[in-house]
């Protein structure tokens, strides 16, 4: 039987994995007597049952837990999700600095390592905006899940073109003209405005 389904996920019970259920929704829990197969679009994967939690379907039970829990557990996967994508985009700033150094150098632009790692962690924003409209879309119901999956692949290119485009906005280094000087030159050949005494002239 279906517990409770939308199209986003659907909560199944179905003791012997028959799979007279289906696929109701995106992402689909099925109980079973020995472990929780979780499917979706890419395929399923079972979960055996931890030995230590007891899990009551009892709605006499169940629903007062949830409306005592439902707030925390939301703040805490809003708080986990945004810390983790701080940490990923600290980690892809660091494998892309490398890259918008190379390309400085290569076009005589000069960029320190720090400003490399801000500008790869800046590449990334505008592929962010986009994969976030995509979420906004799903979640709206305008876009399906598939949509939704060439969104999250092809959001990384828009990453890779700001970052082999940015370094290029940089300023060239100033030319400097350096004037060397001539170490056998007299004093009068370096000061032309000094005139120096002949040692042949009389003393007239």
């Amino acid at each position: 039987m279906v517990l409770a389904a939308n199209r986003y996920l659907a909560l199944v019970v179905d003791l012997e994995h028959s799979g007279k259920a289906g696929q109701t929704a995106d992402l689909q829990l099925e109980l079973t007597r020995q472990e929780i197969f979780v499917s979706g679009l890419l395929g399923g994967v079972a979960l055996r049952y931890p030995e230590t939690i007891e899990l009551s379907l009892d709605q006499r039970e169940f629903i007062p837990w949830w409306g005592a829990w439902r707030q925390a557990l939301i703040t805490g996967i809003v708080i986990s999700a945004g810390l983790g994508l701080l940490v990923v985009w600290f980690l892809l700033g660091l494998l892309y600095a490398p890259a918008a150094k190379l390309i400085s150098f290569l076009f005589s632009r000069p960029l320190p390592w720090r400003a490399a790692w801000k500008m790869a962690v800046a590449s990334l924003m505008p592929g962010a905006l986009v994969m976030n409209a995509a979420i906004a879309l799903y979640a709206w119901g305008w876009i399906d899940l598939v949509r939704l999956g060439f969104f999250a692949v092809f959001h990384l290119p828009i990453a890779w073109i700001y970052l082999g485009v940015s370094p290029l906005c940089l300023p060239r280094p100033a030319a400097t003209e350096r004037v060397k000087e001539n170490p056998f030159a007299s004093a009068t050949d370096k000061n032309p405005g000094r005139k120096g005494r002949n040692p042949f002239a009389s003393e007239e």
